[in-house]
């Protein structure tokens, strides 16, 4: 698909940004630059965090039904934003759109409420679909860490996320998907899945990494065999580069075991690490993820996830 993977205006990036998110648009053949009436459809919304004192706050945000963004306080220096839908979940057609800018020093997390569902398609050629375009500046650290992605039987799934770090920003970015209603024998039962990521740090592509999931290709419950949940995560930059290093580390020290419930495994990033786990099942996954971002809590000076499990 040659449809947009990400969208914000150049008004207030740096040359070398604005350069970036061109040749990201030249290469898959989309639009990056849109009119104010195409900014503002409908599941669009914008979020802009700045550096204030010792504290980094959400200077700007709006959001358009059906995406809603919550903002809520922490104890720590960072700024929390949590992403949801009205009607708790993805049904055909939706498409939510969020474009984030994170300024110089800011430290700013992307979360959400709980699991994103994806309903059944109602036929044809619908889809759901979410965007990010994420720009961060200076010192900034972003983190995207949402909740697993859960995809019912006949659903139809598309992702795409672009992220433009400039030379000495940071980046920690969780990926999670799950079978499905396993309970209700939906197990990897989805009409087809696909996610693709782009990275650049400056005007260089650091990542460009896809994932299809389609049935067309071989039955998905067979291919998967007995896992159940599957994640990607990636770490890069100064402030998670002796975490990516430590983790790539740990994992390539890890013994296999035959059968094991986790199959992890970690790859060089330019100033990080991008890591993709399999998992028998959630609860499963979950542990391993807390395990992967246990560094986050002190970076942020709070941990999200103290009050959520």
């Amino acid at each position: 698909s040659k449809r947009t993977v990400a969208r914000m205006s150049g008004r207030r990036q740096g040359g070398a940004g604005k350069a970036a998110c061109r040749r990201l648009a030249e290469r898959l053949g989309c639009c990056m630059f849109p009119t104010q009436e195409m900014q503002w459809r409908a599941g669009s919304g914008s979020i802009e965090f700045t550096r204030v004192g010792q504290r980094t706050v959400a200077q700007r945000a709006r959001a358009q039904s059906p995406l809603r963004l919550l903002l809520p306080g922490n104890h720590g220096s960072a700024s929390w934003a949590y992403t949801g839908s009205h009607g708790g979940g993805l049904v055909d057609g939706d498409c939510l759109d969020l474009r984030v800018r994170v300024g110089n020093g800011a430290v700013a997390m992307l979360l959400s409420q709980s699991a994103t569902k994806v309903y059944r398609a109602r036929g044809g050629d619908g889809v759901s679909a979410q965007r990010l375009h994420a720009t961060v500046e200076g010192d900034g650290l972003l983190g995207v860490v949402p909740d697993a992605l859960c995809c019912y039987a006949g659903s139809r799934y598309v992702q795409e996320q672009a992220l433009v770090l400039s030379p000495t920003a940071s980046l920690v970015l969780c990926d999670w998907l799950n079978a499905g209603r396993c309970a209700a024998n939906e197990r990897w039962a989805f009409d087809r899945y696909l996610s693709r990521l782009v990275i650049f740090r400056g005007d260089e592509q650091i990542l460009h990494d896809s994932l299809l999931l389609d049935p067309a290709h071989g039955v998905l419950a067979a291919r998967l065999g007995r896992f159940e949940s599957l994640a990607t995560v990636v770490l890069t930059g100064p402030l998670v580069d002796a975490a990516a290093a430590a983790l790539g580390d740990e994992i390539s020290a890890a013994p296999l075991s035959r059968r094991a419930d986790l199959v992890c495994s970690a790859s060089p990033l330019p100033g990080g690490v991008i890591v993709r786990l399999l998992a028998t099942d959630s609860e499963r996954m979950s542990q391993a993820l807390r395990h992967v971002l246990r560094f986050l809590p002190d970076l942020l000076g709070d941990d999200p996830w103290a009050r959520k499990f």
